[in-house]
């Protein structure tokens, strides 16, 4: 089966990157998936995202079981 994604060509980062962020993530549709790890979870930087997310009305999920070196596996189970 194919899978297609978008990834968007701007990276953004420093202070106040997130509220800029958001603006640019209105026109890329209404869906997220947020990709990380239990550790980002646990220090609380998933719920700050998920936060503005609802602001902003844009649904996600999140798949936090990837780690440093991630694998097909790890990338087959996020599915």
């Amino acid at each position: 089966m194919a899978n297609a994604f978008l990834i968007p060509k701007l990276t953004v980062y420093g202070e106040n990157a997130m509220e800029m962020a958001m603006a640019e993530l209105k026109v890329f549709g209404k869906k997220a998936m947020i990709v990380t790890d239990e550790a980002m979870t646990y220090l609380g930087y998933v719920k700050k995202l998920t936060g503005e997310l609802d602001q902003i009305g844009i649904s996600y999920c999140v798949y936090q079981d990837i780690n440093t070196e991630p694998n097909h596996f790890m990338i087959n189970n996020g599915r």
